[in-house]
This record gives structure tokens, sequence and C-alpha cells, in this order.
């Protein structure tokens, strides 16, 4: 079948490990012919949300991405926020898609493609969301007058056209019922996923990379990823791990430093040689760094890279928000934590009794199998 997917409410970054970078490639490796229309956000130099040119090609997965612009009626500063495109319509109608997933309702063009949806009936409109209150409406003109009044309006109109609100975090179900006002009939909970690494490709990797990193089999590796900015906690987990004095352990930090955070964390990495910086990785990079690690720690704001690193058998240690809290409450592989003091803890707890790392692993393995799997989740997608 045909599957579009429209990124023109969000970002749309190539090589990286989002939702809708797994999930067309997921697609695409189910069979599907997939398709991407995206607004021309992304990341610069990795680091930096900005805008790139309008253009068509075919990512890294071999999937057609086409980029087109706002319109320009008004300033750009305003088309940021009001995401009208031009020529989404037509776009459709030469795709002839049986399946649309519009990924965040937060654009005008979510209404053209209700339109689309009505007079195509056979079509599947899907609909999902990122937005809670920890990443938007925070002002009182993004909350009364973008949520609650223009984006409102939008799903509103919308709504008898959608097939199903799909929310990634029970924060954004909250977001999709408060702000919006989406019946709660109209959702399900569509987790963010990851690709399940089996067990002999894991263990290769987890050769390959310690042998590169010289590191014994028997060193117990933290790795710490991502985006990290002062709400990742970065600096708070490097001082916590510093205070466990076993050599046997290490702490793999792969990702970029925004400008507030990265002079305090890299003098801090300077001091102890237990630290490796590995820099910005590829998601299929990070797949082996995970594979060749034994515990995950993300002590501060929400990534999707939890996800990915359970689907490579890894216990985590995460903050105690309400997402989390959510979709690992009958997990046992994880250790959720309300103030980063408490990993000093938990790493003397492994440092003691390493073993218990083995166990959640399996843990992780099981869990990853019946809630994050990309497979599953695109499935749902196809019925």
């Amino acid at each position: 079948m045909k599957i579009v997917h429209l990124c023109l409410a969000n970002f749309f970054i190539d090589n990286y490990g989002y939702q809708e970078n797994m999930l067309t490639a997921q697609n695409k490796m189910d069979g599907h012919d997939v398709r991407v229309l995206a607004s021309t956000e992304t990341f610069i130099n990795n680091k930096q949300l900005g805008y790139i040119e309008p253009s068509e090609y075919l990512n890294e997965n071999g999937i057609k991405i086409t980029r087109i612009p706002y319109r320009k009626f008004l300033p750009h500063k305003l088309m940021v926020k009001l995401r009208i495109y031009p020529r989404v319509y037509q776009f459709l109608d030469k795709e002839k898609p049986d399946v649309i997933l519009f990924h965040n309702p937060q654009s005008w063009e979510l209404w053209t493609v209700a339109k689309y949806k009505k007079k195509n009936p056979h079509v599947k409109l899907y609909v999902d969301n990122h937005a809670d209150e920890g990443n938007s409406a925070k002002g009182f003109v993004s909350k009364n007058i973008l949520h609650k009044f223009y984006y409102k309006y939008i799903v509103q109109k919308a709504l008898p056209y959608i097939d199903l609100f799909l929310y990634v975090t029970i924060e954004r179900k909250h977001f999709l019922e408060k702000y919006y006002q989406v019946p709660d009939e109209k959702m399900e909970f569509y987790p963010l996923g990851g690709t399940i690494i089996e067990d002999k490709k894991r263990l290769e990797y987890r050769d390959e990379i310690r042998e590169a990193l010289s590191f014994s089999d028997d060193q117990i590796v933290f790795i710490h990823a991502g985006k990290m900015d002062r709400l990742k906690k970065t600096k708070d987990l490097i001082i916590n791990f510093m205070k466990i004095k076993d050599c046997r352990l290490r702490l793999l930090i792969a990702g970029s430093f925004t400008d507030d955070v990265k002079v305090q964390v890299e003098e801090l990495i300077n001091q102890d040689d237990r630290i490796v910086s590995l820099g910005w990785k590829t998601p299929d990079e990070l797949t082996k760094y995970f594979c060749a690690s034994d515990l995950y720690v993300q002590p501060g704001s929400h990534t999707v890279l939890m996800e990915h690193a359970t689907c490579c058998s890894l216990p985590v240690v995460v903050a105690d928000l309400e997402s989390y809290k959510f979709l690992l409450k009958y997990s046992k592989h994880s250790w959720i934590i309300s103030k980063v003091n408490e990993l000093e803890q938990i790493f003397t707890e492994i440092s003691k009794t390493p073993a218990i790392l083995t166990s959640m692993s399996k843990s992780a393995n099981d869990f990853a199998r019946q809630t994050l799997d990309y497979k599953k989740l695109a499935s749902k997608l196809y019925r």
C-alpha cells in the first residue's frame, strides 16, 4: 500500500532516530511504498534548528522526501506558527495514499488533509501528537491564541475525518484533551518505539565496540546520549558517577552539548579517565554503543533514546516524568528516580552486585518485544 507521512507541524531531520525516521523505514521494510512531505525545518550541524532550501531527494533509507516551504503571504515568524504550505492537496492527489500519518496536528494543513480524506473516505487518516505542557503552550499567546483557539479550531474541523489520534506519551493525551477537546474514543496510545536487536547481533556489536574502546568484558559500562542541554542533567550524572570509585565502571557520553552546558560538562569529563565522550553518533552507530553498554542513564528530560536503548536490551535509569511512569509501570528493567542524587545509590548497588543488570537486561528485551517493537507499531497503520 502507499503510505504518506506528513511532517508539516514539526522538523524532519535526516539520519536521526526520531519516530518519523524509524517508522517510515519500518513501513518500507514491510514492503510498502512510502513518501514523506516535510517542512524545511531541520537540525543545522546537529546542534540547532534551522531551515534548508526546498528540495526533493531520497533519504538514507531510500525513501522519497519532498521538502516544501511555508507560504509567503505573511512574515516568516508568523508562518512558523500558522504552518500553512502550498500545494499539499495536490501532492496527496498525485500520490493517492492508502494511509496518511500526520505528525502533530498543529498545522493548517491538517484541515487540507481532512478535506482530502472527505473526498477519499477509503483512506485511513491517523494523527499523532508530540505536544505537551513541557514543550508547548508556555506563554499567554501560545496557550490561548495558538493552541486553545487556532490549533483547536483546525482539530475540531478535521476531527470527523480523522480515524485516530495517536498519543505517544500520557502527557500528550492530556494535552489533546485539555487544549483541543479530542474525545477519548478517538485516541489510542502509540508509544515511541525502536528496532529490536537480536541477541546474536547484539553480542557482535558488543564485542566490536568494546574492542575498539579497549574495554574488557567485565567492565560495567553506563551510557548517556542525546542532544544534551541543561534539562538533560548531564552534569549531575557525571558528578554522581565520579563519586563511585570503582575502576570497572565506565561512562560513555554520545551526542552534542548545547552552549549553556558545554564548558562545564567537558571540564568534568576531563577529570575522570573512565568517562569517554563519543561525540554525535548516527542512530545505527548509537545502536552499537547501546549494545556494548550495560545501563542507559537519562536522569533529565524526555528523549526517544530510552526506547531505543530498551530495544537493545538495556536496563534504564530515567526521571519520574509522568510519561515514563505510565509507560514503565509494569516493567522490570527500570529505575525511576525523583532526584539526581539517587544515581549514586543505584551506581553503588550495581558496583556491589553487577549481576542484577543481567536479569534486568532480559526483562528489557521482553518489554521491548511486547511494547516498543516498531514492527508491531507499524502494523497498526495497516489495519
